[in-house]
């Protein structure tokens, strides 16, 4: 398989269309009026948001391999990266533990 066509089932795997949820991070600095200095807390916003971003990928790789032969027989869902065989499921495993793991900072 090339590489290219790899990375962006991998990129699918993650579902960043699904970030855009992520953004409630920003809402305390938003709506503290004035309690926070944006500056000051901007960086650790930025490093939350990105944590949680990776986490929720992670979440949807594995639930993906669990999912794989069900989401095969699903009209949509069989497209997805694993289900559809362009992901093997342990490399999806092993890739959303990954980013577990990354985006957890190692906390988890």
């Amino acid at each position: 398989m090339p590489l290219l066509t790899q990375f962006n089932a991998f990129i699918t795997l993650m579902r960043p269309h699904q970030y855009s949820k992520n953004l409630f991070i920003f809402a305390p600095a938003f709506f503290g009026f004035g309690q926070y200095e944006l500056g000051a807390v901007a960086l650790d916003l930025c490093i939350a948001f990105c944590g949680f971003c990776l986490v929720a990928s992670g979440i949807y790789a594995i639930n993906d391999c669990l999912d794989a032969k069900l989401d095969a027989l699903h009209p949509s869902k069989a497209a997805r990266p694993i289900a559809s065989g362009l992901i093997s499921p342990a490399l999806g495993y092993a890739f959303g533990i990954a980013l577990l793991l990354i985006g957890g900072g190692g906390h988890i």
